[in-house]
């Protein structure tokens, strides 16, 4: 996982349009919701033509029962959502919560979206998308 506080850049991948990330999160921790943003932003600055995207953070492991782990809250990702490219069609979110001014600007292209486990604000999100 992305140590909390690390700044993250992306080459540029101008002519990207298929993109599918999985597993964002370690195994002993989730990725931190200030992170999760910086990640996916920094995405969306590379690839200016992205078409498709499917992202999920993934879930830790909760140890074993000699060692268990408490579980810890999926990242909350809202700003970033308002930088995604205008040529995005294709959206599929596992497992990041979604603040309720996500996507506030709005996904102009978007033709599919798949949200699955991505908090309370979900429904109401993918409606007024």
């Amino acid at each position: 996982a992305l140590a909390r506080g690390s700044t993250f850049t992306v080459a540029p991948f101008p002519r990207l349009r298929l993109l599918s990330i999985h597993r964002m999160g370690g195994y002993e921790a989730n990725m931190g919701s200030a992170e999760c943003e910086a990640v996916l932003s920094a995405i969306f600055a590379a690839c200016p033509v992205l078409e498709s995207l499917s992202v999920t953070h993934g879930q830790m492991s909760t140890g074993s029962k000699k060692r268990p782990v408490a579980l810890q809250p999926l990242p909350t990702a809202t700003r970033c959502w308002d930088d995604v490219p205008a040529s995005l069609t294709d959206l599929s979110i596992h497992q990041i919560s979604l603040g309720p001014d996500a996507f506030a600007a709005g996904v102009p292209a978007l033709r599919s979206l798949s949200l699955r486990e991505c908090g309370p604000h979900a429904p109401a999100i993918a409606a007024a998308l």
